[in-house]
């Protein structure tokens, strides 16, 4: 309580720490470092002063820097922590992995979570018309929702496919927000949206919609790759005319009289 603040000082928190409590050191804890005059009030005796200032030299000082320090480097303690609290969990779930394994090689199935993997592979190097021999069908125009959570594999994988309809003239659509970005633990990347197609179509046009909510820049919105550009908003007010006219028109109602 002698120091500055009395019993809400920062220096108080030493003890809490030594109790076991884990809460991170606060802004003015942080600034007691190197910092003596920061122990001190205005008012504080002088005798009380030299006391404090000279704990503060003989070891004081390196106590906090130290706090500091340590508080800083806590990824490998948070990570060993929450290791050991779902440890049991990664032990059931490594068993399940492998079961799934056995089964799936058993029975000659997959996840779809290995498609994209095997993909790759098939079409490795290929183009459009070979994957189009080998799925047995065509498509014209593309339209990739959720583009932000895409990885660098998927889109090798159809990269090819829009570049076959992009040859022909025909418009393809990339929908995402790089700041909705949460699959990371997939391979998403997000750097596909805000950069990479850029980079890949460098020759053809991009209409650019912004965010409806924040209207900021259009990569992290929409991404519309066409030779040409058609009017978005007349388009846009056509089909609301459409609805608006489809919701004013009413069933004719029917009366029915009665037999004589």
């Amino acid at each position: 309580t002698d120091f500055k603040g009395g019993k809400n000082s920062p220096i108080a928190r030493f003890v809490k720490w030594k109790d076991g409590d884990t809460k991170e050191p606060s802004p003015t804890f942080v600034a007691l470092a190197d910092n003596v005059d920061g122990c001190f009030t205005k008012t504080m005796p002088a005798e009380k002063r030299a006391a404090i200032a000279e704990i503060f030299q003989d070891g004081l000082n390196d106590c906090i820097k130290g706090i500091i320090n340590r508080f800083a480097n806590l990824t490998d303690y948070h990570t060993a922590k929450e290791i050991a609290r779902y440890y049991y969990t990664l032990g059931i779930l490594t068993d399940i992995s492998r079961r799934i394994a056995e089964y799936r090689e058993e029975k000659n199935v997959m996840l779809i979570a290995d498609t994209t993997e095997l993909l790759n592979k098939v079409i490795a190097d290929s183009d459009a018309p070979f994957i189009y021999e080998k799925t047995g069908t065509r498509v014209d125009h593309y339209m990739i929702d959720e583009f932000q959570d895409t990885s660098g594999m998927q889109w090798s994988n159809f990269r090819p496919l829009i570049e076959e309809s992009l040859s022909h003239g025909r418009t393809n659509l990339i929908v995402g927000d790089v700041k909705q970005s949460i699959y990371r633990f997939r391979n998403s990347d997000w750097k596909l949206l805000d950069e990479q197609v850029a980079r890949d179509f460098p020759a053809v046009s991009y209409a650019k919609k912004p965010s409806p909510t924040t209207g900021e820049a259009a990569a992290t919105s929409s991404i519309s790759i066409m030779p040409s550009l058609p009017s978005r908003r007349s388009c846009c007010r056509q089909y609301i005319t459409k609805i608006s006219a489809a919701r004013r028109w009413r069933r004719p109602s029917k009366r029915f009289s009665r037999p004589a």
